[in-house]
């Protein structure tokens, strides 16, 4: 059973993660995005090994965010890390370069199949976009510990002051499924471009266009 710990927000920093942070980040992904509906369909959670699937994925994902000079932003309290956003710039998408690499890695951990649903997934939510210049959320998330606290706010705040400091983003767009985190965009300002079924799994597309653009 996981514990509330209770953090004041006015102790909460964010910052770009560096490569020590990689590790941390993608222990909070894992925690967040265990019981992920569209993740759970695309790495098999009912077949054995999905756990140590599911970390590997995640582990791969940050190191090509990195790899490839992705954004990742972290909100740290001192010096622990509670929550992790990557955000694909605008026009970057799957490079073919990104994805010989990423592709044979990911096989290796969810096998051809899930690696296809994977990249249909983002393939997909890319080519709902009205057009690829604009920052995409491709993964967020708060270490559950720390959730209900704001934190998703400070986060989405953050992720906006990127988009706002880029002169070649129009804005920043989203793919969610959770309520949780469909009301958490909605409530930052983001509109649902369309509804997209991923995986078996039906979520919302949103969208924020960046201030000027």
């Amino acid at each position: 059973m996981s514990v509330n710990h209770s953090i004041s927000a006015d102790n909460i920093t964010a910052s770009y993660l560096s490569p020590d942070d990689l590790n941390a980040a993608a222990s909070v992904l894992y925690a967040a995005y265990h019981d992920d509906a569209v993740l759970s369909v695309i790495f098999d959670q009912a077949r054995e090994g999905f756990e140590s699937r599911l970390r590997q994925a995640l582990k791969q994902e940050l190191t090509a965010f990195w790899d490839s000079q992705q954004v990742i932003l972290g909100l740290y309290y001192e010096s622990r890390l509670l929550a992790v956003a990557c955000l694909c710039l605008p026009y970057a998408g799957f490079t073919p370069a990104r994805l010989w690499n990423w592709r044979f890695k990911m096989m290796l951990t969810a096998g051809l199949a899930g690696t296809r649903q994977f990249v249909d997934k983002e393939t997909q939510i890319f080519s709902a976009l009205p057009d690829p210049s604009c920052h995409m959320i491709s993964l967020i998330a708060v270490h559950p510990e720390y959730q209900h606290q704001g934190m998703g706010h400070i986060l989405v705040g953050a992720i906006e002051t990127v988009v706002g400091e880029s002169v070649t983003s129009n804005g920043a767009a989203v793919f969610a499924t959770l309520p949780a985190y469909q009301s958490l965009f909605q409530d930052c300002g983001f509109s649902v471009l369309k509804s997209l079924q991923v995986a078996g799994v039906t979520g919302q597309l949103l969208f924020k266009i960046r201030p000027g653009a």
